[in-house]
C-alpha cells in the first residue's frame, strides 16, 4: 500500500492550520529535555495501549435510508442522485443510488508544449467546465491493493462553467470512478467539504461548516467523513466533542489519525478506540503524519529542530530519527511506501531550515525500530533542495517532491541519479508530487499558457533523463 501525502496537503483551511502549528514555534527551542543528548538510537518509550472511550457520536455504517429520495432535485443534480444529511441538514451533499450513471471516467492528453516532449508526459483533460478550469488544489493518491492500479482522489470543480457544482471522485487513473460525491454550493463558505488522503480501500474527507449562534457570533466545526472507496454512501461520520478544535486527518485501512492541538490521535474506523500517538507537550508540534497499516510516523518540526518518531501498538512511540536539544542535525521531508523509506538528513549549524546546511538524501528499509534504521540507513545522494513542507513520494525504488519555486526532483534510490525538471517562469509549475505507480509519477502542474487550473500530470519513469549523477 502507497500513501502519499499532502504537503500535506489537507483541503484548503485545514492546511492554514497545520502551517500555524508548525510556524507557531519558529523561534522556540527544542522543547525535549532528556538527561542528555540522545540520537536516534535512544531508549524506546512504553507502548501507549489505553484504549479510551469514545470521544465523539461517530455513525460507523450509515443507513441507505439516510440518502433522502427526494422526487425534486435542485438544479445540478443528476437523476437518480440523492440527498445526503447526515453531517447536516443545512450542508447537504448528494450521491448516487444503486441505478445512477456515476461520472465519466478520467481522460489524459498530452501535456502543454511548456513540458519537453521527451518526458512523454500527459495531463488530465478538464471534460467538465469547458473552459480548462481543472482541479481542487488537495488531490491524494494510492494504490489499489489488489491489482497495484493507481487510484486518485480530486475535485472536478465548476463543472458545465458552474461555480457552484463540484463532483469529488476517487477514480482509476485508467478505469471507472469508484466513489463519487456531488456538492451543489460549492462557493459557500459555510459548508466546506475536502479530499484528506485515500490510502488502500478507504478514502477521508476533511469537514469544516460554520454556525451562527444566538448572539450572532460565527462558530466554526470540524469533522471526518469517509469509508469505503467502493461505497455509494459515506458510512463513517465523526463528530469530536469539541468540533471548535480545527483538526487535520490521515488514513490508512486500519487507523484514522487526527492532527489537532499539537497531537496526533489514533482511532479505529469504528471511532470506538483512540490511541495518543504523539503529543508535542514538552516537545515539538507535529505536522505531517505517513500511516502504513497498523504503522504511524509522526514528522514533527520547529525552525532549530526535526526529526520523525514511530509509533504502534505493540512498541508505543519511539524516536526513529531524532536528535535530543542538538540543532545540528535534522530530518525531514519522510515518507515510505512499506518498503523503502527516504528522508533529508542535514548536519551544521542549521540543521532544519529550507536553508539546511548540507541537505542529503537519505533511505533505508522500512521499519519502525530506531536500531533498525541507524543499521541500515544509507545516503543516497545530495538533495538539491532543504528541509521543506513538501515531503518526498516514495515507491517502486524511487523518490520525488517539489520546491518552494515549483521545480521537481526525481531521485533513483538505488544508484542516486537524479532528474530535475525546472518549473517555466510563467508557464508551468510542479505544484507537488502525488505518488509514484509502476513506471510512472503522478504530480500536481499548472500549466499556464493553455489552461487556468491545476491539472494531474503523468511521466513515464523510462522517459526520465537521470542526468545528474549521485555525489
Amino acid at each position: 500500500m502507497l500513501l502519499i501525502h499532502h504537503q500535506h496537503l489537507v483541503f484548503a483551511l485545514t492546511h492554514v492550520v497545520v502551517l500555524a502549528l508548525m510556524t507557531s514555534c519558529q523561534t522556540s527551542n527544542d522543547g525535549a529535555t532528556p538527561s542528555d543528548p540522545v540520537d536516534a538510537t535512544v531508549e524506546e518509550a512504553g507502548p501507549d495501549v489505553a484504549q479510551d472511550a469514545p470521544t465523539a457520536e461517530v455513525t460507523p455504517e450509515a443507513d441507505p435510508s439516510d440518502v433522502q429520495d427526494t422526487s425534486h432535485l435542485p438544479d445540478g443534480a443528476p437523476p437518480g442522485w440523492r440527498a445526503w444529511t447526515e453531517w447536516s441538514e443545512d450542508c447537504p451533499l448528494y450521491v448516487p443510488s444503486p441505478n445512477a450513471e456515476m461520472p465519466a471516467p478520467i481522460e489524459w492528453e498530452p501535456c502543454s508544449a511548456s513540458v519537453p516532449s521527451s518526458l512523454g508526459c500527459r495531463r488530465m483533460k478538464d471534460t467538465w467546465s469547458g473552459a480548462g478550469l481543472g482541479i481542487s488544489g488537495y488531490p491524494n493518491f494510492t494504490l489499489d491493493p489488489a491489482t497495484d492500479k493507481a487510484l486518485l482522489q480530486f475535485t472536478r470543480i465548476r463543472v458545465g462553467g458552474d461555480k457552484e457544482v463540484s463532483y469529488r471522485l476517487v477514480a482509476e487513473a485508467d478505469g471507472v470512478v469508484r466513489n463519487a460525491i456531488l456538492k451543489l454550493d460549492s462557493s459557500s463558505m459555510d459548508c466546506r467539504y475536502g479530499e484528506e488522503e485515500v490510502s488502500g480501500t478507504r478514502f477521508a474527507q476533511g469537514i469544516h461548516t460554520r454556525t451562527k449562534g444566538t448572539d450572532g457570533a460565527v462558530e466554526d466545526h470540524w469533522g471526518f467523513l469517509g469509508g469505503s472507496i467502493d461505497d455509494l454512501v459515506p458510512s463513517v461520520v465523526f463528530r469530536p466533542d469539541d468540533p471548535t478544535e480545527a483538526s487535520a486527518w490521515f488514513i490508512s485501512d486500519r487507523w484514522v489519525i487526527r492532527l489537532v492541538a499539537g497531537k496526533h490521535l489514533a482511532y479505529d474506523w469504528a471511532f470506538q478506540q483512540r490511541h495518543t500517538v504523539y503529543d508535542a507537550a514538552g516537545d515539538l508540534p507535529p505536522f505531517d503524519a505517513t500511516v502504513v497499516g497498523e504503522d504511524v510516523f509522526s514528522e514533527v518540526s520547529t525552525s532549530n529542530y526535526c526529526g520523525v518518531l514511530s509509533w504502534n501498538l505493540e512498541h508505543g512511540s519511539r524516536p526513529l530519527l531524532r536528535w535530543y536539544g542538538d540543532s545540528t542535525h535534522g530530518a525531514g521531508n519522510f515518507d515510505t511506501d512499506g518498503k523503502d523509506m527516504v528522508w533529508t538528513y542535514s548536519a551544521g549549524p542549521k540543521g532544519c531550515g529550507v536553508d539546511a546546511s548540507n541537505p542529503e538524501v537519505w533511505t533505508a528499509p522500512y521499519t519502525t525500530d530506531p536500531a533498525v534504521l541507524q543499521a541500515t540507513a544509507r545516503r543516497v545522494r545530495k538533495d538539491v533542495f532543504g528541509m521543506s513542507a513538501y515531503p518526498y513520494a516514495v515507491g517502486f525504488g524511487y523518490a520525488m517532491r517539489t520546491d518552494d519555486s515549483s521545480n521537481l526532483f526525481v531521485v533513483r534510490l538505488s544508484d542516486g541519479r537524479a532528474s530535475f525538471l525546472p518549473s517555466v517562469a510563467g508557464l508551468l509549475s510542479w505544484n507537488g508530487v502525488l505518488g509514484v505507480a509502476d513506471g510512472e509519477l503522478f504530480v500536481k502542474a499548472h500549466m499556464k499558457e493553455d489552461t487556468a487550473g491545476l491539472t494531474i500530470a503523468r511521466i513515464p519513469i523510462a522517459n526520465l533523463p537521470f542526468d545528474l549523477p549521485a555525489d
